[in-house]
């Protein structure tokens, strides 16, 4: 076919109506068996195939041999010919989508649904396997799921039964030198052109299970090449490094599902699906990875809290140019703060665990680490510099190896505690910038925040609450160019996404941060993207209520025509730090709770984005080549040389503190 066939043309019996997608074996169109009367799914193969005679004639007879299998979860095949130089087949016709849709749009799948989808799919595996028959390309894009709009049970077909592979052929080659696979999730004999078998298709399911589960392909790299090797040589992929919330048991099914040795692979697929419902605690105790797994893990459940019902007065906005003002504070605050700080306290969900540096081993309080910050240096990524006298810079290159690999991670904030990050990344399968990962701090393995539909908007990422529980990012898809949106941590995923700025006054609501409590956040609101001049910097209250403008650059001493306020973050005593260009010169300020802007160091200049440190100092970026730290009135200063190659090297607008 040097083109789709058109609507209208007939093949053998069936009517072509519309088209329903392509692939790389051939194209799948909408049909009408005349004769019968029935809808098809009709599957015309691509040319090269059909040109290769030796598979034209296995495919027509392991195609009649596919149409033979009866099981629930195998889509019945009803014709498979070649009629006029064409091959094709006609399968039932399934209304729903296709697993790799699914967790395309949805991310990460719930546990036990990700349990009943595996388990259709290694029914039908195991029936086929019976017959001799091998799959070869078991992959998302072939599981159709009906009633897949959560209106009924989903039933899962397992579907292009007709490009099997009797088990008794020697290899996962076509006579044209081709093997029949997707890179994705193909098994390593099939790379390496050896004998396959039943086993080959568990490999293949092994990596549908990691992908519902964390809602990423196993091996994502820059090229085919790359994944090739990857399942070749690569350590298999653990789903507990994205998924906290998950047992530990199944990084152990999918090992063994994902073995590169055939041997030490599960010798059925319904031996891999009484493994899985036995890591989930579903199922008796079975053999993993070559030991006895005895204990049943279970997710725990959602406690959900009934809030008291509190009346909400908030103060007005004020309005924007106005006159110098003192902070906003909401009437019923304290009130408010007590029922959010409970509320955080259910969203733990019992599946974390406090920061290391929190406690000692018995239970007692813990000595408190050293300050720290993190800092992006453009071709060295980030580097964590220890406050302490002398400290140099210890780059993060061992944390995050890829750096300088084609791979960025360009945005990092850190919880109020230091316990969390999160960071706006390419690492997790996105392309600029345009993913959210968090994890422990320390951890080497991030996991995706999975957000929705829409794009997180590339500038000062996001930031994190300090249980790890809450965490508001930026994006596109609210009614101004840039909107803040709050999400909570669920036992799977995340959800409860609320928009936070849909009255702010400005375009671009980014770079927000947290208070130390978790219940509000400041951001900086102005209206344009990059070139902050003017503006302000505004805060509201996490659950939602009115936002109100802290600080606008027209309030500062001596503005100018170019005066801007940016990157606001809270101190421990209630007050608020800031860049601001007033003066003419770009200096850190400080807002305290009651009275007038403070200006902390005014014997320096080009300071750009203070963090506070626990210790309640204050660090900033000093003349683009240094760290500076300052203590609260800003008379006791230290310098950190970086290091900073100015010819070649850029330090970035990117300082968190914890």
């Amino acid at each position: 076919m040097s083109q789709d066939i058109a609507v209208g043309a007939q093949i053998g019996g069936y009517r072509i109506e519309s088209l329903l997608g392509r692939g790389g074996m051939g194209v799948v169109y909408l049909a009408h068996h005349e004769r019968l009367d029935r809808k098809v799914a009709l599957k015309v193969l691509a040319p090269e195939l059909v040109q290769d005679e030796e598979f034209r004639e296995r495919f027509v007879r392991e195609s009649r041999l596919a149409a033979s299998l009866d099981h629930p979860n195998v889509i019945p095949l009803y014709d498979a010919d070649e009629v006029d130089g064409l091959l094709y087949i006609a399968m039932r016709y399934v209304e729903g989508p296709d697993l790799k849709h699914i967790v395309t749009s949805s991310g990460p799948l719930e546990l036990q649904r990700v349990v009943r989808i595996v388990k259709q799919i290694a029914g039908a595996l195991g029936a086929a396997h019976e017959r001799g028959l091998v799959h070869r390309d078991v992959k998302p894009a072939n599981v159709l799921v009906s009633n897949a709009d959560g209106k009924g049970t989903e039933h899962v077909y397992l579907t292009d039964f007709g490009l099997t592979k009797h088990r008794s052929s020697q290899s996962g080659y076509t006579a044209t030198g081709a093997f029949v696979g997707t890179i994705d999730y193909i098994a390593p004999e099939q790379i390496e052109g050896k004998k396959v078998d039943s086993r080959t298709d568990i490999y293949s399911l092994g990596c549908i299970l990691y992908e519902c589960l964390t809602g990423v392909r196993p091996f994502i790299k820059d090229a085919e090449v790359a994944v090739m090797y990857a399942h070749l040589m690569d350590p298999r992929p653990q789903v507990t490094a994205l998924r906290a919330d998950v047992p530990e048991a199944l990084d152990d099914v999918v090992a063994r599902a994902m073995a590169r040795d055939v041997e030490e692979r599960f010798e059925t697929a319904d031996e891999l699906a009484s493994a899985l419902d036995e890591a989930v605690g579903m199922g008796a105790p079975s053999v993993v990875a070559g030991h006895s797994t005895t204990s049943t893990v279970t997710v725990p459940p959602v406690v959900e809290a009934e809030p008291e019902p509190v009346e909400h007065v908030a103060v007005p906005k004020p309005a924007r140019g106005g006159p110098s003002r003192k902070r906003g504070v909401l009437i019923g605050g304290a009130v408010i703060v007590v029922l959010a700080a409970a509320a955080f306290a259910v969203m733990s969900l019992g599946g974390k665990e406090e920061p290391a540096e929190k406690t000692g081993g018995d239970g007692a309080a813990a000595a408190a680490p050293d300050p720290y910050a993190y800092i992006w240096v453009e071709d060295r990524g980030f580097e964590r510099v220890v406050i302490e006298e002398g400290a140099t810079p210890e780059s993060l290159r061992d944390l995050f190896p890829e750096v300088g690999k084609g791979i960025e991670d360009q945005w990092m904030k850190l919880s109020p505690d230091g316990g969390w990050y999160l960071m706006e990344t390419e690492r997790v399968g996105c392309q600029d910038h345009a993913c959210l990962a968090e994890a422990p701090i320390d951890s080497t393995e991030v996991a995706p925040v999975q957000v929705g539909p829409e794009l997180v908007h590339t500038y000062g990422s996001g930031a994190i609450s300090s249980d790890g529980n809450t965490i508001v990012y930026t994006s596109d898809q609210g009614p101004h160019k840039a909107d803040l949106w709050a999400i909570t941590r669920a036992r799977i995923g995340w959800e409860d996404k609320r928009l936070l700025t849909e009255d702010s006054g400005w375009d671009l609501n980014e770079y927000p941060t947290f208070s130390p409590d978790g219940t509000e956040v400041l951001f900086d609101c102005h209206d344009r993207r990059y070139d902050t001049i003017g503006g302000a910097i505004c805060e509201v209250s996490i659950n939602g209520g009115e936002l109100v403008e802290v600080i606008n650059s027209e309030d500062g001493p001596r503005t100018t025509n170019d005066s801007y306020v940016r990157h606001a973050t809270y101190a421990p005593d209630g007050s608020i730090v800031f860049e601001a260009y007033w003066q003419r010169h770009v200096q850190v300020w400080r807002l305290p709770e009651e009275g007038e802007p403070e200006l902390i160091n005014p014997t320096y200049e080009e300071d750009y984005a203070p963090c506070v440190l626990t210790d309640g100092r204050v660090a900033s970026l000093y003349q683009g080549t240094s760290l500076k730290v300052m203590s609260p009135d800003g008379l006791d200063v230290e310098t950190i040389d970086l290091s900073i190659d100015t010819d070649k090297q850029y330090l970035g607008n990117n300082l968190s503190c914890a």
